[in-house]
């Protein structure tokens, strides 16, 4: 009988690896530029069907619907919009080993995107159809719900990206988490104009 076969890893020479990698040159930063190519395809499937739907409806909004309003929805894309900015400005500041920002900003971010999810519960806590009444209302909760899902998930990361910061965990050799947040966290706020625009914005037109 003959031996079985031993995987043996190749040796690494010591520093041929990057302890550390920043940027596109990060598997985590790239990881979340695909997913993020992923999720965008999925809104933009998102904004043809509605636009699919409305071609074949005789009015759209169907009727004992009215028209969406614009000023609530408008102030909570504001917000969203405003929670990217003190994010950004925390990770320009990590390479510098400047660590304040990241300590007050990410709260900051936080809260305002906190702030857009419970404007947007207050809005649909309001609305006189469900998912069920029709197509239109089919599309208009999913859309807002796969939105707020993303604003979800950017508030659980944001907060473990703040804890490990107040730790000490990044500084200026080491600072990839928070950018791939930071990306993802200008993804979810940009990306969401594409579903204002559809939602609110053009019934209007």
């Amino acid at each position: 009988m003959s031996a079985p076969v031993r995987f043996v890893a190749p040796p690494l020479r010591n520093g041929s690896l990057d302890r550390q990698l920043t940027g596109v040159g990060s598997p985590i930063v790239l990881g979340v530029l695909l997913l993020i190519a992923i999720e965008a395809t999925l809104m933009a499937l998102f904004v043809v069907s509605y636009f699919y739907l409305r071609l074949g409806a005789e009015s759209w909004p169907p009727p004992g619907v009215a028209l969406p309003e614009l000023s609530g929805p408008l102030l909570a894309q504001g917000v969203l919009l405003l929670s990217v900015v003190p994010v950004w400005l925390a990770v320009g500041a990590i390479p510098r080993d400047r660590t304040w920002p990241l300590t007050i900003g990410l709260p900051a971010g936080i809260t305002l995107a906190a702030a857009y999810l419970l404007l947007k519960v207050r809005e649909y806590s309001g609305r006189e159809f469900l998912w069920s009444s029709h197509a239109y209302g089919s599309l208009d909760w999913t859309m807002t719900g796969y939105a707020g899902l993303h604003v979800i998930t950017v508030l659980l990361a944001g907060t473990v990206v703040w804890v490990l910061g107040l730790r000490g965990h990044f500084h200026g050799g080491r600072y990839t988490g928070i950018q791939a947040l930071a990306l993802y966290w200008a993804f979810v706020a940009l990306g969401s104009l594409f579903f204002f625009a559809t939602q609110y914005l053009s019934p209007h037109l």
